[in-house]
């Protein structure tokens, strides 16, 4: 079952705080369905997960990180990847990661490897500058793209990037 992985690292977590299931209880969730939970008979609501990691002291990404075997996901690595080829200026790489996050299915990472290495054509300049116009909420993923094609938009385009960045963190 999909969710099995969920409650077993959630199960490994509490018992390793000595946490009880009956603990829960004070922010609404019974042991029973904590119980089903760790046995991947079903899936806890997002908002009572969140409330159980914050209970035993574990954000998110430190349960995402657990989850994924002490590993990134895929796009993470990519972009540390050509993060690391990039201050090595190794194009052969460069070019080599564009292609693999291409294949992937990250086109925009992808534009964000070429652009490390080789001038983009127009129509890879518009869909990063469509695709940075239309961020309404800004992540590590967005972040790299915009830095790693930054030098390749025009100025405009990057002040008016910069603008909504920052409309957005006021909001």
């Amino acid at each position: 079952m999909v969710y099995k992985k969920f409650g077993y690292v959630f199960r490994q977590i509490r018992e390793q705080k000595h946490i009880s299931l009956s603990d829960f209880s004070s922010i609404g969730i019974s042991k029973a369905t904590l119980s089903r939970f760790e046995r991947a008979e079903t899936m806890m609501n997002f908002e009572k997960v969140v409330q159980a990691l914050q209970l035993m002291g574990i954000g998110l990404e430190e349960y995402e990180y657990l989850l994924n075997d002490y590993a990134p996901n895929e796009s993470e690595y990519l972009l540390k990847e050509i993060e690391t080829a990039f201050l090595k200026q190794d194009k052969k790489e460069l070019n080599n990661l564009h292609k693999i996050a291409l294949e992937a299915g990250y086109p925009y990472i992808s534009l964000a490897a070429k652009s490390s290495y080789t001038e983009l054509s127009p129509e890879n300049i518009d869909t990063i500058t469509d695709y940075l116009y239309d961020i309404k909420v800004w992540g590590q993923i967005e972040l790299y793209v915009f830095y790693f094609t930054m030098n390749k938009l025009n100025i405009r385009d990057i002040l008016y990037i910069l603008d909504l960045f920052l409309l957005e963190k006021k909001t």
